[in-house]
């Protein structure tokens, strides 16, 4: 498959998961988990096209990869730890205080991956 393809694929899941993050903290009930199967493809599409574009870049796996590469992999890994966090156990809303601290880590994860790739 081409670099454009895989990029193409990065970006929709980038959106679909922020999609269903955003659908977790406001969606409605009855539909969670469908919301968090959306969750789970799109973070594995994510992965697999961001390994994807990295095979196509030819850049190598090794120990020693580029800084960014590990950056954005621990930022991959905060996006699944985060999840369960935020998830609403009970029927009550969430609060506006937990909906501000996830919204503005999201934020924050998502400026910071953006940067690394752009500016490194």
């Amino acid at each position: 498959m081409s670099y454009e393809f895989y990029k193409i694929l990065h970006l929709i899941s980038l959106i679909a998961l922020f999609l269903s993050l955003g659908m977790l903290i406001i969606g409605p009930k009855p539909f969670k988990k469908i919301i968090m199967s959306l969750h789970g493809t799109a973070l594995l599409l994510l992965f697999v096209s961001g390994f994807g574009l990295i095979a196509k870049l030819h850049i190598p796996l090794k120990i020693l990869s580029p800084l960014w590469f590990w950056q954005k992999t621990l930022v991959w890994v905060v996006l699944i730890g985060l999840t369960p966090l935020f998830l609403n156990k009970k029927e009550k809303p969430m609060t506006a205080k937990k909906i501000t601290l996830f919204i503005s880590i999201l934020l924050a994860l998502a400026l910071y991956a953006v940067w690394q790739v752009t500016y490194r």
